[in-house]
């Protein structure tokens, strides 16, 4: 009895001096560095973590992937600096190819329980939607050829089409419909890029 309590310690110890670590290693040599050097140990570290990272992607400085497992990032797409991307308690992030995050973006896919008045809220767990995409299903969606711009605020069950532009400081939820131009808090859509510019060659 006293070795099997011994082991669950040493298991534990062990446990907590590797996340230590980790966050050391993210903390000085993933996170902050700049240049060519930065760009390439981002790569390979996160391409490690992430459930996808797609062909020629990058991930800026400072920025946090939370549940790296449940993310998924297609090609040719680039998150900015100080982003803070969680897929906690929920099925998923999925985040297209020539996708175009700027810099202070936040995106979380699941949020805190509030209907229970006789619970705090800190006890009352979490909750989150679940949406269908090629044939998986994801808390958050972000289809191809979508620009982000800074500091904007993604919600739990948000599904951007294809082609969509959102305003910087904007606070997005619910479905938004392809090449919607979105701005304000909370978002709207102001017009429709493909109403507007046509399908012609600019």
């Amino acid at each position: 009895m006293m070795i099997s309590a011994n082991i669950k310690r040493f298991k534990t110890l062990q446990k907590l001096v590797v996340d230590e670590i980790q966050c050391l290693f993210e903390s000085v040599l993933v996170l902050p560095l700049k240049g060519v050097m930065g760009t390439y140990i981002r790569k390979k570290y996160w391409g490690a973590k992430l459930r996808k990272l797609g062909r020629n992607s990058v991930i800026g400085r400072h920025t946090i992937l939370g549940f790296p497992e449940l993310i998924e990032i297609g090609e040719n797409s680039s998150i900015g600096e100080y982003c803070a991307i969680s897929a906690a308690c929920s099925d998923g992030i999925f985040i297209g190819s020539d996708v175009m995050i700027a810099r202070g973006t936040y995106i979380h896919s699941a949020n805190h329980k509030i209907d229970n008045l006789r619970i705090p809220i800190s006890q009352q767990g979490t909750e989150t939607m679940s949406l269908p995409f090629k044939g998986e299903q994801y808390s958050v969606i972000i289809e191809d050829d979508v620009w982000i711009g800074s500091n904007v605020v993604i919600l739990a069950g948000t599904h951007l089409g294809t082609g969509s532009v959102v305003s910087a400081g904007a606070v997005v939820s619910g479905t938004i419909a392809p090449f919607s131009m979105l701005v304000g808090n909370p978002a709207r859509i102001v017009f429709n890029r493909k109403k507007r510019f046509g399908d012609e060659s600019h």
